[in-house]
């Protein structure tokens, strides 16, 4: 995982803002389980509507079952800021309002990627600790 796998050219503050406007939502989100699991399936939904996934969105499903295992109890090998960081950048990528509208072909979803890239980027080590846990416990 590299900087130029996530390269959008949306500028790094707006990338940031984006993120800060969704950590109170992310943070009720992480505050209870059938909350959590609502929001993961309407993630994994969109998701599923998206006709070319690539690189910028592949690890979703991963940044999903991360944030359940956390809410769940099952991991919690990981800071809370960065559970938040990653909540954050699923609640963006769900929200209708974004800096480039979803329904504009192609384009729309640059934003949700360079948000969700920037997110993995920053919790990249928990990300990597929280794969090898997973393929050892499964």
């Amino acid at each position: 995982m590299t900087n130029e796998n996530y390269d959008t050219n949306i500028p790094e503050d707006k990338i940031k803002e984006a993120l800060n406007g969704q950590r109170e939502e992310a943070e009720k989100i992480i505050s209870d389980k059938n909350k959590t699991k609502e929001f993961i399936d309407d993630v994994i939904k969109k998701l599923g509507n998206i006709p070319i996934i690539g690189p910028f969105f592949e690890d979703i499903p991963l940044l999903c079952s991360l944030t359940y295992d956390y809410v769940t109890g099952k991991y919690r090998e990981i800071p809370l800021a960065s559970i938040i960081t990653i909540a954050a950048a699923l609640a963006y990528f769900l929200s209708p309002i974004d800096l480039i509208p979803d329904p504009i072909p192609v384009i729309g979803y640059v934003d949700d990627a360079a948000v969700i890239g920037f997110a993995i980027m920053a919790v990249h080590n928990d990300l990597q600790s929280y794969k090898e846990w997973k393929s050892n416990n499964e």
